[in-house]
């Protein structure tokens, strides 16, 4: 959103009508507006077009060539002037803020946001974290948004790197100015038709992840430099500015309604408010004033707004996540929605104010002392110091973060100890086993979200895109009696019971496990853009195959219930008995296990927020659980033998969230491997009737 270039007052406009449209879209409609694409486009424009310009000659929006040159080193002093102090003082920000309003249970990720965000890595950090785009709510990102910024930072550097490499070869070969140009412009008209091919491909295949990728957004940016490469050569008439800009500010201001971005770009969707925004640009070219739209949009006080885009973009979403957590809402009314705009336009003024103002303070007091002059003035005095206070707190806040994430509570480190954490053996036998009062829970709510099962560390869990099953075997790998998991993480979530129960009975254990994909006849698995999870569809019929033709003779151990999103209950799904019934024409006993109730609450989180109550944590029983079993109503096959352990989680009425000093959920829905052992007994009280091993 920086950078060297020509004054275009409507761009401004546009500037402001694109960061309003995101605010909006943030605060009150949850979808993505497509402002941020405008911005991308208008950045190519201005910076990418500049970077034409001086290697390779091109004019840009009417200034003549230049000499050829890009004084790499100034260019990105210039940059990180414009760019950085605001993000300094926004960082800080999120550092004070987490610590006031966040729980600590986030303070370890916001940390690596912070880091990842100043040296512009945040795309990289969501998009190898799993984490689709998300409207706001209280556990969201306070700098989900950085993800734009570190994609225009990267191309920020790495264009003119290559351009100029490019400049140098041709100069190199003997090529003139005019080979040079050829050169440096086809060489970013062939990026920006790679990456739109890269982006069109990676929607396809993974869109959580391409919607931050740098490589399948980086067409937007160059389609910008290219538009301004174009204009030094051709002048629009005037009839087709005037339709260009009414037809490009209507593509721009519906792109958020007509497109659900957040599904779908950077696809093909992403060309709505691209070629909007490119036929406004081109709608403001030539000589004389702007009419039409460019007119409306070069109008003062939205200019003057649009130079305030970069720090309004960067506050907003700061503010609107802090004030979702401090006053414990999931959305903002008309009311409080306007409030935040209001205070991150006052931030976005301050930080202006701030910024412009602590370089020139420093310039002058080191003026001032080379000169020989009196002391500085007490306020130019204090800006050194304020810009370095700001780096300080940041770099200090973020590594309290990290060294509080390192420093684990004592008992992380301790084996389980059944008389101090008795966990679910206190729900089933409280008189044999009782809660001792003023012990710290294990694990540490720092720990939670980490205390995985074996199965996941040691990689036996394939990922989203893999179709190929993965056996690993536990246990007595020699015993005549096996037990094969598989199916997603809410199986994988009983392996810590199951592996102790193999240990004292010599049992040998298989897993054949997928990331989110149950055992079922019915291709009803959706990603996370809700369409069809066809990798899952094509693990487990492989996995099926392998079950039905080499463990005919073993126990295969799956889920039978789902739980019913928003609740009540959990029901058997049709799919689940198709699947058995299967098995069972190729004589496989399947033991069919009552999925752990699903609170679809962070309980990690929860337990921060309500220390000193856990029980505002526990969930209703019949939120959680159908009553009776649906298992006993589903008609299941002879061959399966349905296991129901809802005992260890649940009391009559409530399923904790703490039980016998143990955390049960690492998460919303999936079992600490610590609270998992401790079920243990009651797996083996269950296991030896249904199997009839002992």
């Amino acid at each position: 959103m920086s950078g060297e270039r020509v004054w275009r007052a409507d761009l401004e406009g546009l500037r402001a009508v694109a960061i309003g449209l995101v605010a909006v879209f943030h605060v009150w409609v949850g979808r993505v507006s497509g402002g941020v694409d405008v911005f991308l486009l208008i950045s190519g424009f201005f910076v990418g077009g500049a970077l034409l310009r001086r290697v390779s000659g091109v004019g840009v929006g009417g200034v003549g060539a230049d000499d050829g040159t890009l004084h790499l080193g100034a260019y990105l002093a210039r940059l990180a002037r414009r760019l950085l102090p605001t993000m300094l003082v926004v960082l800080a920000a999120v550092v004070v803020g987490t610590a006031l309003w966040l729980p600590r249970t986030r303070w370890s990720d916001v940390a690596g946001e912070v880091l990842a965000s100043l040296g512009y890595a945040e795309n990289w950090r969501l998009a190898f974290g799993g984490q689709a785009y998300g409207a706001a709510d209280p556990t969201i990102s306070p700098l989900q948004h950085v993800w734009s910024l570190s994609v225009q930072g990267q191309l920020f550097v790495a264009l003119p790197l290559l351009l100029v490499a490019l400049a140098w070869l041709t100069r190199r070969a003997g090529g003139g100015p005019h080979e040079v140009r050829r050169v440096v412009v086809g060489a970013a008209a062939a990026l920006a038709a790679a990456s739109f091919a890269y982006a069109l491909v990676s929607v396809t295949r993974d869109q959580p992840f391409a919607y931050y990728d740098t490589g399948a957004r980086a067409w937007e940016y160059l389609a910008g430099a290219l538009v301004a490469a174009l204009l030094t050569r051709w002048a629009p008439a005037g009839p087709i500015r005037f339709a260009a800009g009414w037809l490009g500010l209507a593509a721009v201001l519906a792109a958020g309604w007509v497109v659900d971005g957040g599904t779908s770009f950077p696809g093909v969707a992403t060309l709505v408010p691209v070629l909007g925004a490119v036929a406004l640009v081109v709608a403001g070219a030539g000589p004389g004033r702007p009419g039409g739209a460019s007119r409306l949009l070069a109008w003062r006080p939205l200019a003057v707004a649009g130079g305030y885009a970069y720090e309004f973009y960067l506050w907003h979403w700061v503010v609107l996540v802090f004030a979702l957590a401090a006053f414990d809402r999931d959305r903002m009314g008309w009311l409080a929605g306007s409030t935040v705009l209001l205070t991150s336009a006052v931030l976005a003024w301050l930080t202006r104010r701030v910024t412009t103002f602590a370089p020139r303070a420093v310039r002058a007091v080191a003026a001032r002392h080379a000169t020989g002059l009196t002391a500085p003035r007490p306020l130019l005095a204090r800006a050194p110091a304020l810009l370095a206070g700001t780096v300080a707190l940041t770099l200090a806040g973020t590594g309290w973060f990290v060294y509080l994430d390192r420093e684990r509570a004592a008992s992380a480190g301790l084996e389980w100890d059944a008389t101090s954490h008795p966990g679910a053996l206190a729900l089933v036998d409280p008189a044999v086993w009782p809660t001792p009062d003023g012990v710290q829970l294990l694990p540490d709510l720092l720990d939670a979200a980490g205390d995985l099962p074996a199965t996941t560390t040691d990689g036996c869990v394939v990922g989203w895109d893999t179709v190929e099953p993965v056996a690993c075997d536990y246990g007595d790998p020699e015993s005549e009696q096996t037990l094969v998991l598989v199916g997603g993480s809410h199986t994988e979530s009983f392996f810590p019971a199951f592996a102790a129960v193999a240990q004292e009975r010599g049992l040998h254990i298989r897993t054949y496990l997928k990331v989110g994909c149950y055992m079922s006849e019915d291709e009803t698995a959706r990603l996370h853009d809700l369409s069809p999870y066809e990798a899952c569809f094509t693990w487990r019929e492989n996995v099926t195959r392998i079950l039905e033709t080499e463990h005919a003779d073993d126990v295969v151990v799956s889920t039978s219930t789902r739980f019913v999103p928003d609740g009540p209950g959990d029901v058997v799904p049709g799919g689940f008995v198709d699947w058995f019934e299967r098995l069972g024409d190729a004589g496989v006993t399947v033991l069919a296990l009552r999925d752990n109730p699903v609170p679809q609450l962070g309980i990690p989180t929860c337990l921060e927020e309500h220390a000193d109550a856990p029980e505002a944590c526990a969930q209703p029983r019949a939120q959680l659980l159908s009553t009776p079993d649906p298992v006993s109503e589903a008609g299941l096959p002879a061959n399966v033998r349905p296991v129901d352990l809802s005992a260890v989680f649940c009391t009559e009425t409530t399923c904790p969230a703490v039980q016998g000093n143990v955390v049960v959920y690492r998460d919303d829905q999936h079992l600490t491997a610590t609270y998992a052992r401790t079920i243990a007994p009651a797996l083996d009280d269950a296991l030896g009737p249904a199997l009839g091993w002992w």
